[in-house]
């Protein structure tokens, strides 16, 4: 209740009357979850891409166990952007280099970019 912002006296009387609890108690229950939520609020954003980084890599894992290589590179172009690995290296810009240079070369097959997701996930397992 507390998260959906409803009073924080509101939150007391509806404990009170469900659980039986004496206003002092209502009042400790209610301060014990604000305090919890104040904790979880102040995780950091290095905590924050630690899990999600992790959440990327276990679905990386299923999808190529499952052989569904493109819900992988999708995965795995999320986790990129994510750590900020594909900021200078977008479709866009590549096709503008490599046709800048005068060659244009030819986009990578399903199956090197499952070895390189691969490989990624080895190195990222080792390390």
């Amino acid at each position: 209740m507390l998260a959906t912002a409803t009073s924080a006296r509101d939150v007391e009387v509806e404990l009170r009357g469900l659980y039986k609890l004496s206003e002092r108690q209502a009042r400790r229950y209610v301060a014990a979850a604000r305090e919890e939520m104040r904790a979880s609020a102040s995780v950091d954003r290095a905590e924050h891409v630690a899990q999600a980084r992790e959440n990327y890599n276990r679905i990386i894992r299923e999808c190529l166990a499952l052989r569904r290589y493109g819900k992988a590179i999708q995965a795995q172009d999320s986790l990129n952007r994510l750590l900020g690995l594909n900021a200078e290296h977008t479709t866009t810009n590549m096709v503008n280099v490599f046709a800048s240079a005068g060659t244009l070369q030819p986009r990578k097959s399903i199956a090197e970019r499952v070895a390189d997701l691969q490989q990624a996930l080895e190195a990222g397992s080792n390390g």
